[in-house]
């Protein structure tokens, strides 16, 4: 047996993204829909695969002019009824909504107009505005961006949820 880890933030994320699925999905998927980078989630998805929580493998029939992609889909053991001790995000996009409200919260409170903050982290207003009202994806880090601007840390936000 495989010693116990911790689910962090970003492990969360990759398990909400794929349990917003009834298909198993593939790691440039789980990617884009948490906002992640693929050096961030295949560790996650690797450890989650040792714990017995996620199973992976390769498609059978890849197409054309690219690599066979690795699908990746929850157990029994990783599904949201497994006893865990810890809160999961109901869905990636709840928490992506959570970050939203969060980041408008602190700009507000900073008193930091939407068009100085994307200014600050070298973005369009149009896109920062599209982020925030969930017309486009807000990353962590991006969020965290913005968070750091209002002279917040998205870490203390978190430990504060949990």
């Amino acid at each position: 047996m495989t010693a116990p880890f911790r689910l962090t933030t970003t492990t969360r994320l990759v398990l909400a993204a794929l349990r917003d699925t009834d298909k198993p999905v593939w790691g440039f998927e789980i990617c884009r829909r948490t906002g992640l980078k693929s050096g961030t989630i295949y560790p996650i998805l690797g450890r989650l695969a040792e714990h017995g929580w996620v199973e992976s493998w390769d498609e059978t029939d890849p197409h054309p002019g690219r690599p066979p992609r690795r699908f990746y889909q929850l157990t029994e053991r990783g599904r949201p009824e497994h006893p865990t001790g810890q809160t999961l995000p109901s869905t990636a996009s709840g928490l992506e909504d959570e970050l939203r409200h969060l980041v408008r919260r602190a700009l507000a409170t900073a008193g930091l107009a939407q068009a100085e903050a994307a200014r600050q982290v070298g973005i369009s207003t149009k896109h920062l505005h599209m982020m925030l009202s969930g017309g486009s994806a807000l990353s962590l880090q991006r969020a965290e961006q913005l968070l750091a601007l209002c002279g917040q840390k998205l870490a203390l936000h978190l430990k504060e949820a949990t």
